[in-house]
């Protein structure tokens, strides 16, 4: 941010030494971007979905994290597939406390010391604290989260932590690919992060870890195993399931349709697998499958998508309409497939597995603890080696030759999805929040 950019009312400005933080019932420190444009607070509409089911359990809520400048949105947007709606409309409950965006090692040493003072004065406000660590440029600078709780655990106080995934697990993945001094520096990196992170979790209160690989990571290092909890976040309402005359109506059409629809939706970026979902897609029509497939959404490795889809000559058979901004238009596509397909590189927990679910379209990907997490109780969905596109492609291609067993695995993937409600699920994390750090 810099002096010159407008910030709304309803908003904290950083070059505002005078400005008060009136005091609140939740300090919420995310790595989540908002803009200011015109007078106005815009906050990813998913986001701010989420940041409205907490305010059903809380009265008033600080929310700190990086401010975008317009300079970068419409790149960033694109990026990220983000879609940005007015906030200002909170005001009245929610104080947005912009923070400096994410930038070199120097920038973050340069931003330190008067971001860390806003910290401070939200902390002192604020009843009860959450923080996400794993933000800045993956978990290290600008990790404003993690600031805070290097700030909170001084004071005594008692403080939350939230991750989405493990980010050391995350660098060492890139590490191993790497060569040369670029493999050197991320492995610095990864230790770095890690010893943080450790130190951090080690002395949290209450650890909210989202997805079973994330828990697996965090839960070990926890003064407790009580203190660590898995949840599986996403940002769809329960009414989202796929009503039952649509679900039976899938289930005939998956029956008796000749090809089979695949889907993916979400940012194109190389640990998302993108070349192994293509060259997936490759393998099954190679075995004879008649498979169709659309990646909703653009990202890094957007255009290496698109040149490989070219160069393997399936134009015809993989849509790429680029980014939707609209959610029940995901949502459709995402409904009317028959399998949800993913390759992802990572450890992660991405929402789109649960989303597949609720819309009672099968999960079928690379194995790992958080979509076998997901399906654990049904089996709605299938688990290929990593890695392994090839092994993925035959997956496909079975379930194209069996429609038995795509109708069976759909069924299952609808009772999977009913038991995911994220009401109940942001109820359940503010209750512990309340009751742990009182």
């Amino acid at each position: 941010m810099n002096g010159n950019e407008s910030v709304a009312s309803g908003a904290v400005d950083l070059f505002d030494q005078d400005r008060q933080i009136l005091p609140a019932e939740h300090l919420l420190v995310l790595p989540l971007s908002f803009r200011v444009c015109d007078g106005r607070v815009l906050f990813d509409r998913q986001s701010r979905d989420s940041l409205l089911r907490y305010l059903k359990w809380f009265k008033s809520i600080i929310l700190a994290g990086p401010l975008l400048p317009e300079s970068k949105a419409a790149a960033v947007s694109a990026r990220k597939n983000l879609v940005w709606v007015p906030s200002d409309d909170l005001y009245d409950r929610v104080q947005f406390v912009p923070l400096p965006e994410y930038g070199s090692i120097l920038k973050f040493v340069g931003d330190y010391r008067s971001t860390a003072r806003w910290l401070d004065r939200c902390i002192d406000a604020s009843k009860y604290l959450q923080f996400a660590i794993g933000g800045g440029n993956g978990g290290l600078e600008h990790d404003w989260a993690a600031v805070a709780a290097e700030l909170t655990m001084r004071k005594g106080r008692k403080f939350s932590v939230l991750a989405d995934f493990a980010s050391s697990d995350c660098i060492a993945v890139r590490a191993r690919a790497s060569r040369g001094f670029v493999r050197r520096k991320l492995w610095i990196k990864e230790w770095l992060v890690r010893r943080w992170q450790q130190r951090i979790v080690s002395r949290c209160d209450l650890m909210f870890c989202n997805g079973m690989e994330t828990y697996q990571a965090f839960a070990p290092i926890c003064r407790s195993r009580d203190v660590a909890v898995k949840f599986n976040d996403f940002q769809v309402g329960p009414e989202m399931l796929l009503p039952v005359d649509r679900f039976e109506a899938k289930c005939r059409d998956a029956a008796s349709r000749r090809d089979l629809r695949i889907c993916y939706a979400g940012r194109a970026d190389p640990h998302k697998g993108p070349i192994d979902w293509v060259h997936a897609v490759a393998e099954a029509r190679r075995l004879g499958a008649d498979v169709k497939g659309v990646w909703l959404g653009t990202g890094t490795a957007f255009e290496a998508l698109r040149q490989e889809v070219v160069r393997l000559g399936l134009e015809a058979v993989i849509e790429l309409p680029g980014f939707v901004a609209d959610r029940d238009q995901v949502f459709e596509r995402i409904r009317d497939s028959d399998v949800m397909m993913f390759a992802h590189q990572e450890p992660e927990s991405p929402r789109v597995l649960i989303e597949s679910l609720l819309s009672a379209t099968p999960i079928v990907g690379y194995e790992g603890l958080h979509p076998a997490d997901l399906i654990s109780s049904h089996q709605g969905g299938l688990l290929t080696p990593p890695l392994n596109p090839k092994a993925l492609g035959a997956a496909i291609a079975n379930l194209a030759d069996d429609r038995g067993r795509l109708v069976d695995l759909v069924r299952r993937a609808h009772r999977d999805g009913a038991r995911f409600d994220s009401e109940i699920m942001t109820r359940e994390r503010s209750d512990l929040i309340k009751q742990r750090l009182a």
